[in-house]
């Protein structure tokens, strides 16, 4: 029978030192600066996205997402002065829209003109 007197104290793991870096291995990391020319060369400049009309705090969606759909949709029936119902978004929206997104984006876009109150 062993007890805890007997037993032998277990010891933590050693860890390894971490050198220092040192004054030859600090200048060793910096470099002079890039020149204009490597700037250009290393990293394409990338194209800036085009900026879409905001107004009342709504963003207009972008184009060729199916939220710019069911605002498009809605566009073409006021312009046709029909009725903007459910139905007649996902007739020209698309079939498979889903309910939430007609709904959702009909607001934002009634918000997006001030035709709420």
């Amino acid at each position: 029978m062993t007890t805890k007197a007997n037993k032998p104290a277990s010891k933590p793991a050693a860890k390894k030192p971490v050198a220092k870096p040192t004054k030859a291995t600090t200048q060793a990391a910096v470099t002079s600066p890039p020149t204009d020319n490597a700037i250009a060369e290393s990293a394409p400049a990338k194209a800036a996205a085009p900026k879409r009309p905001s107004k009342n705090g709504i963003t207009q969606p972008a184009e060729g997402t199916s939220c710019r759909a069911v605002w498009d949709a809605i566009d073409k029936l006021l312009a046709q002065d029909r009725k903007i119902t459910l139905e007649s978004v996902r007739e020209l929206a698309g079939d498979k829209m889903a309910d939430a997104t007609i709904r959702t984006q009909r607001q934002r876009h009634k918000t997006y003109h001030g035709l709420t109150a």
